[in-house]
């Protein structure tokens, strides 16, 4: 595992000229020991296509942490569910855990189930946030994120990209890249990371974002 210090970065990237798997997750992923995210949309794919990257980042004992809308998949929906209860279900925990033989090939062939362990296991811990009151017709849209090395390093983004497995080869979408210390502590204020939603209630026991 190498520091963020290391790596070569754009400040702007885009789906027409750059692969967000390869040459943005992937390298981001396997230097970071905790990631969090915030993106309106999110399913199991984006872990089928990001295996590699999130393979390196549970051998790095890292622990990612999402805030998303509650538009699941219902096969998603399911194995959050399934990886929740096992926290509490030792039983059910070991059964998960013997489904994951090898991490990687799991992500790639049983995507749900990996995406259940992962859960259970407590490397991804997700938050489902609802607008309300003047947004409470609406849907939760934000997307940013912030991985961190083990050095404290710390490398943030927003822009359109939203985590599904078509996102990167489908649509045209960017990510704003910000490396400099300064300029991340002002784009996390204004995003609101480790704050207050105003407008956004999160269906957990914490009403904080993380």
């Amino acid at each position: 595992m190498s520091s963020f210090q290391d790596l070569n970065l754009p400040t702007m990237m885009d789906t027409s000229d750059h692969d967000l798997v390869s040459d943005f997750f992937t390298p981001l992923l396997s230097n970071s020991v905790l990631y969090d995210r915030g993106v309106g949309f999110f399913s199991s794919g984006w872990l089928r296509i990001n295996c590699s990257g999130m393979v390196a980042f549970a051998n790095n004992g890292g622990r990612a942490r999402w805030v998303t809308s509650p538009i699941l998949d219902e096969a998603d929906w399911e194995a959050l569910e399934a990886g929740n209860r096992a926290r509490s279900d030792p039983a059910l925990h070991q059964v998960l855990e013997q489904n994951i033989t090898n991490l990687a090939r799991t992500l790639e062939r049983d995507t749900l189930s990996a995406l259940a362990w992962m859960v259970a296991d407590g490397i991804i811990t997700f938050k489902l946030a609802l607008p309300y009151e003047k947004l409470r017709q609406g849907d939760f849209h934000d997307k940013f994120g912030v991985f961190t090395d083990a050095q404290g390093n710390q490398v943030s983004f927003n822009g359109s990209y939203n985590d599904s497995g078509y996102s990167a080869y489908r649509f045209h979408c960017f990510v704003l890249v910000l490396c400099i210390p300064h300029l991340i502590e002002g784009f996390l204020q204004l995003v609101g990371f480790a704050r207050h939603l105003h407008g956004v209630e999160l269906i957990d026991h914490d009403s904080r974002l993380w």
